[in-house]
């Protein structure tokens, strides 16, 4: 998955999620507050939080996953809790998901 340097309201036109009045109007909402524009969509009932986070994922090149998926259940075995101590895990909101060689992959929430 490649990040792309589109804004978040560009690609939600792009992908017909809204319409390019539906953006302005939202952008005109935002001028003057510190409010995301995702948030302003939300609020207007225009777009749901999740679509705005598979929207996210698309503009930033992260792999987006629930808990439903199944990916977020690490095999056993692995050695991942020798890696991250539980207290560090649960600070920083990261679960080790794999360890391959040097790398450790994570997921994150936001």
């Amino acid at each position: 998955m490649l990040k792309t340097s589109e804004k978040l309201g560009e690609i939600l036109v792009k992908n017909e999620l809204i319409t390019r009045e539906q953006l302005e109007k939202a952008l005109e909402i935002q001028r003057g507050t510190k409010k995301r524009i995702g948030d302003v969509l939300v609020e207007l009932g225009l777009m749901t939080e999740h679509d705005i986070v598979v929207a996210l994922g698309k503009q930033l090149g992260i792999p987006v996953v629930s808990g439903a998926s199944g990916l977020l259940n690490p095999p056993k075995g692995q050695g991942l809790e020798e890696l991250l101590s539980i207290d560090f895990a649960k600070k920083h909101g990261i679960l080790p998901l794999s360890k391959d060689l040097d790398s450790l992959t994570i997921a994150c929430i936001d």
